[in-house]
């Protein structure tokens, strides 16, 4: 008697509680894949956000229109072409999103020195008002976190000035998480700046390398200032 009644508790709690267990494994599972799939949506969401300054008798927009269609070829889920005048903030939003993977900015660059005539940082310059018109290596990012982005270009003179061991934006950009940053370290042809940006995002479209795209351009650009590049990170950056 007593070995029916335990069978028969054995049968009740397979047929009466193991479905119940059964399909609560299985709604484990769907939470679950739903949670990956929207992680997985959310890491493959990057953008381009491409600006440009406006600057009387420089042409620092024209290079947007060339350079969107190549970028709109590549993985990027969206670019986005901006000419204005913008604020430190705006600029930090750009580069400090997970909603962005690449920045292109095309300017006027400074560099920036203490009291004592020495390098601090660098800056490119932002809008045409008197003050707080430089987003700079030295103020403007100390608070960022740019693990999310791949590359950035500072298109503007000096923004890489004194080089991979100086204070600059491109330095700056990768110990602040970022995984390229590109710029120059003097003076560059404006005119020749621009055809150099679209003939980079030519080069990402056709997946080079971010050193690959330099280097084929160095010899192009001779004379102009921009065969004068630093990379700073990693020149194995590449738009899928």
């Amino acid at each position: 008697m007593k070995r029916i009644i335990v069978t028969l508790l054995i049968l009740f709690f397979i047929l009466g509680y193991a479905p119940a267990l059964s399909f609560e494994s299985h709604a484990s599972r769907e939470a679950e894949n739903d949670r990956m799939r929207v992680n997985s949506q959310l890491s493959n969401y990057s953008g381009a956000q491409l600006i440009g300054v406006p600057a009387t008798g420089h042409d620092h927009s024209t290079w947007m229109i060339y350079s969107k269609p190549y970028l709109d070829t590549t993985t990027l889920t969206g670019v986005y072409p901006h000419y204005n005048n913008f604020t430190i903030a705006e600029i930090q939003n750009y580069i400090d999103s997970n909603n962005n993977t690449v920045f292109i900015s095309r300017s006027h660059g400074t560099v920036i020195k203490n009291t004592y005539n020495v390098q601090i940082g660098t800056a490119i310059q932002i809008n045409n008002n008197t003050t707080g018109n430089l987003f700079s290596s030295n103020l403007s990012m100390d608070s960022l976190n740019l693990s999310n982005m791949d590359i950035i270009l500072f298109v503007a003179c000096s923004t890489a000035a004194g080089g991979s061991s100086a204070a600059n934006l491109p330095v700056k950009a990768v110990a602040k998480g970022a995984l390229c940053a590109v710029g120059f370290s003097g003076t560059i042809v404006c005119t020749d700046a621009n055809t150099w940006t679209i003939s980079f995002c030519y080069y990402m479209a056709q997946h080079k390398t971010v050193q690959q795209a330099c280097s084929l351009l160095s010899s192009t650009y001779s004379g102009t200032g921009l065969e004068n590049h630093v990379i700073m990170g990693s020149g194995s950056a590449v738009i899928n």
